[in-house]
């Protein structure tokens, strides 16, 4: 006989082993046969790639639990077959969910993690600063703080048994800028320096106007902390001003109000011959008020103190000076003028007078206080001692009507009065007695200038001639050329005047 001695076969499917459903295809270690065809089966689901080796590749199904794998080595012989088994304990997957990530205006995140199965884990993969977890890692919803400002990443890593997942989020950790507009205000133009101050971080800032009657314009730009802002309507105006750091902003707001400055302006000023005086502002923005400043009485405005072109009017007579204010809310200006109230003087040249004998004439007007006053002609002639005293004296009076003015001034006000002088034409006497007794002793020719030559000559009544003088002073007192006294008799003059008239009569003398 034959004997045929084959081979007996050997089966080892391996250790038993637990895997995460999640993996969806397992590699089988450990498994080693000799002398025969190898098989592969499960009790559950799943299923073997189409060669089956010591170390296939198995494909999990959808069920949890525990599959038993079986490993059967066939002989070609009459051997018996060799089989092995092992048992694959499924265990659920894990799928990490760390949430979002997100912005952050500070040093805290709060994380929003979602835990499945198993335990979870904070871990910091990234970022320039260390990083602490409330109340610790494991928390889900834990809240990091870290110590510096920067993007972090941060990992949630779960694991359950032998499985495991992860998932990271960014975190931005911004420093919240704090914005200072500084002061607002009021100005009394269109334009207005800020005074912002920028927050020690990165960010960048910006005015923009948030309210207000018209358009702004900044100079050199809106993002200048000290910008000058130039408004072109008067108002009140507000404007913000915003600091950004990514995604973290601050913004401060400032009012400011724009009033158009008022430009004073009280008008001339000038001399009144009253207590009265019409005032001549021109009103500008906001309100005018007139206020005495100086001056020796008490002043009221009328209708009052707010009209432009009030009437003042004072108590005593003097120097004053008003002050026109012009007030639009904070701003104002101011101008002042001078008025000179001076009393009207009233000019009194005197009584008129027709004298008897118009040698010189006193004349008789009046001044009073601080008045000046001046002599000056109207018509006829005269010679004035001074003619600025009101009594001066007043010589060479012509014959006929003599009109003097009396110009009396107290500051720039005046007043005339006028006078009359009035000298009778010559009066010349017919008869003269030269006795000595004092009495129409002279031959005296009334309203002549004796100050002014004048010529006498006298001729006897058979025309001879008995007495001249190129000088007649109305002296002769009826004595001939050699001083001897003439008989009594008639004579007959003839007087030569400077004016060129010549006067003939006669004259009888008795002693």
């Amino acid at each position: 006989m034959v004997l045929t001695l084959n081979p007996e076969p050997t089966s080892d499917a391996g250790l038993d082993e637990e895997i995460c459903i999640s993996d969806s295809s397992h590699s089988i270690t450990g498994s080693t046969s000799s002398n025969g065809t190898i098989l592969w089966t499960s009790s559950g689901d799943g299923s073997f790639d189409a060669t089956a080796t010591d170390n296939p590749a198995y494909t999990t199904g959808s069920e949890m639990g525990s599959v038993t794998l079986t490993k059967t080595v066939s002989s070609a012989g009459s051997c018996a077959d060799a089989v092995d088994f092992m048992i694959l304990t499924l265990t659920p997957g894990l799928i990490s969910d760390a949430g979002n990530g997100g912005d952050e205006c500070d040093l805290d995140f709060v994380l929003s993690a979602t835990l499945s199965i198993g335990t979870g884990t904070w871990t910091k993969t990234s970022g320039s600063g260390n990083a602490v977890f409330a109340p610790n890692a494991n928390a889900p919803n834990a809240t990091v703080t870290v110590d510096a400002y920067d993007t972090y990443q941060f990992t949630w890593t779960e694991i359950n048994g032998i499985c495991s997942d992860d998932s990271t989020i960014t975190v931005n950790f911004y420093e919240q800028p704090l914005a200072d507009a500084g002061s607002g205000g009021d100005e009394c133009d269109l334009d207005f320096a800020f005074s912002a101050t920028s927050s020690a971080t990165a960010g960048a800032g910006n005015w923009s106007q948030t309210s207000g009657p018209g358009t702004a314009t900044f100079t050199p730009g809106t993002v200048s902390p000290n910008a000058v802002v130039t408004v072109d309507v008067y108002g009140t105006y507000e404007f913000i001003w915003t600091e950004i750091n990514g995604t973290c902003s601050d913004n401060s707001i400032i009012t400011v109000n724009f009033y158009e400055q008022p430009v004073a302006n009280a008008g001339p000023g000038g001399d009144e011959c009253d207590l009265d005086f019409v005032l001549n502002a021109t009103p500008s923005a906001g309100t005018g008020t007139w206020t005495k400043t100086a001056g020796p009485g008490i002043a009221s405005f009328t209708p009052d103190e707010y009209d432009p072109q009030a009437i003042v009017t004072v108590t005593t007579y003097g120097t004053y000076e008003f002050i026109r204010t012009e007030v639009n809310d904070i701003c104002a200006d101011d101008i002042s003028i001078a008025v000179n109230f001076y009393q009207q003087p009233v000019a009194n040249a005197g009584p008129d007078q027709i004298p008897d004998f118009p040698r010189e004439i006193t004349m008789q007007a009046e001044l009073t206080g601080s008045e000046t006053g001046e002599w000056s002609v109207v018509s006829g002639s005269g010679d004035f001692e001074d003619i600025h005293l009101p009594m001066t004296r007043v010589s060479g009076l012509p014959a006929g009507e003599n009109i003097f003015s009396w110009k009396v001034t107290n500051g720039v006000c005046t007043d005339i009065d006028e006078m009359k002088i009035i000298i009778d034409d010559l009066l010349i006497p017919s008869v003269i007695t030269p006795n000595g007794d004092m009495k129409n002793d002279y031959f005296v020719v009334r309203g002549i200038d004796i100050s002014k030559s004048v010529e006498l000559t006298v001729f006897n009544r058979w025309s001879a001639e008995v007495y001249k003088n190129n000088m007649f002073q109305n002296n002769w007192d009826g004595r001939d050329h050699n001083g001897n006294e003439l008989p009594a008799d008639t004579y007959f003059y003839m007087i030569k005047l400077v004016d060129g008239r010549v006067l003939k009569g006669f004259v009888v003398i008795k002693r």
